[in-house]
């Protein structure tokens, strides 16, 4: 298993203790799917990269004081992968 693939199985797993014991917070959420999506890219899996960014951006607006500058971070990344993509 590659440090990627480690790393994605320790985020995935901590996101599901915590959120199974009751302990994530909305911020909590956006920045664990934002550092999923993260490593998605450098795995080059763009839609599953996407997928995990809009998850953030869910998670994000769903705050009562959302984080502008992570909302405008994932908008961009997302647009950096469309972009990639030739979609834009």
């Amino acid at each position: 298993m590659g440090q990627n693939d480690e790393a994605l199985a320790f985020l995935l797993e901590s996101l599901a203790m915590k959120e199974a014991a009751g302990l994530t917070t909305e911020k909590d959420k956006a920045t664990a799917y934002n550092n999923i999506a993260a490593i998605y890219v450098e795995q080059s899996k763009m839609s599953e990269a996407v997928e995990y960014y809009n998850r953030a951006m869910e998670a994000c607006r769903s705050q009562t004081d959302p984080n502008e500058e992570l909302l405008a971070t994932l908008y961009n990344n997302i647009a950096g992968i469309y972009n990639n993509q030739g979609k834009h």
